[in-house]
């Protein structure tokens, strides 16, 4: 491993007050659903912990990680970007930017993570309505999912996305 990601991995575990990426995980999904519950979850705020977090880790090169912590890596910014759509969205209203977000969100999203909303968020966002139904149908979803998945494309078809 070189000296830069040994730095940038030690800048991040020091922010975050844990000794490796298992307790980093934890700790930025406890941040993560803190700032959701509270409304206070920004993309663009320099101050918040997720995303000082997400911009230390891209700075690591993943090649220079082992196997499970290149996967804990990836679930936390497939975590921010999936989050960060929502923000553009309703927050921004800023349609190339929750495409930017819903792409690199499905490019950290591993195969076997069972969140689908990122998928069918990057469906509407691209304004591919036919294919959000027609996916929505043919997967299997978790309930609560399900209705989130049907509630948001009748958002989508009534123009209540970046409105």
């Amino acid at each position: 491993m070189n000296a830069i990601t040994k730095e940038k991995i030690s800048e991040v575990f020091c922010l975050a007050g844990v000794p490796d990426f298992k307790g980093l995980s934890r700790v930025y999904g406890e941040k993560d659903q803190e700032l959701m519950r509270t409304f206070s979850w920004d993309d663009e705020s320099s101050h918040l912990v997720t995303n000082q977090v997400k911009g230390i880790l891209e700075e690591i090169d993943p090649a220079e990680l082992n196997k499970n912590d290149r996967m804990l890596r990836r679930r936390i910014l497939w975590f921010w970007y999936h989050h960060a759509i929502s923000c553009a969205i309703w927050k921004r209203k800023d349609k190339p930017l929750a495409q930017f977000y819903a792409t690199k969100a499905l490019e950290f999203q591993p195969r076997s993570h069972p969140n689908k909303i990122t998928q069918l968020l990057w469906f509407l966002v691209h304004d591919r309505l036919a294919e959000a139904k027609s996916w929505i149908e043919k997967e299997d979803f978790v309930r609560y999912q399900l209705v989130t998945a049907r509630k948001l494309v009748k958002e989508y078809e009534r123009g209540k996305l970046f409105v």
